[in-house]
């Protein structure tokens, strides 16, 4: 188990400054390339489940970040996702 401190006053640090939306999607798209260029080849067809971002596996459904339930034959796509990602 960790333990945070926390400071009393605050940090001494500056304040971060507000992030450009341009840079975020600037940085956004340099993510999405990379993975097209490295992951898709080896993921090939089921590259299209790779940015689903799943939450909770219930036994039955994965249930994405926004309440997306994924049923039926992809319960296996995502399995096969997995053990490709975990061989890379």
């Amino acid at each position: 188990m960790s333990i945070k401190f926390v400071k009393k006053f605050g940090s001494r640090l500056p304040p971060e400054e507000p992030k450009k939306i341009s840079d975020i999607f600037a940085k956004l798209n340099q993510e999405h390339q990379d993975n097209v260029k490295h992951i898709q080849p080896h993921l090939k067809d089921l590259f299209g489940l790779y940015d689903d971002r799943c939450v909770i596996f219930d036994g039955n459904n994965y249930v994405g970040q926004n309440g997306y339930s994924f049923r039926g034959g992809k319960i296996e796509d995502y399995d096969q996702v997995g053990k490709i990602l975990a061989q890379m």
